[in-house]
């Protein structure tokens, strides 16, 4: 189940990708593969004021974001 601001952010991208005031690229903007559908991944967090900083990535390179975050944070604790 996803939270409030990560739904918000969500919805924030499909309008400003409708609108067209956000573009989504023809490749993956982290490892450049144009073979595959591109995912928005907020990789500075849902807040308001970042639910627009999104990079457009292959569903690999998404998990492999998410991964190395939740590595970050356990070595932080």
């Amino acid at each position: 189940m996803i939270g409030k601001a990560q739904h918000r952010a969500h919805m924030a991208v499909l309008r400003a990708l409708k609108r067209g005031t956000l573009v989504k690229p023809d490749a993956c903007q982290s490892c450049g593969t144009e073979d595959e559908r591109l995912e928005g991944h907020h990789y500075d967090g849902y807040e308001d004021e970042r639910r627009l900083a999104v990079l457009f990535v292959c569903r690999s390179c998404h998990l492999d974001g998410h991964a190395q975050e939740r590595a970050r944070l356990a070595r932080e604790r």
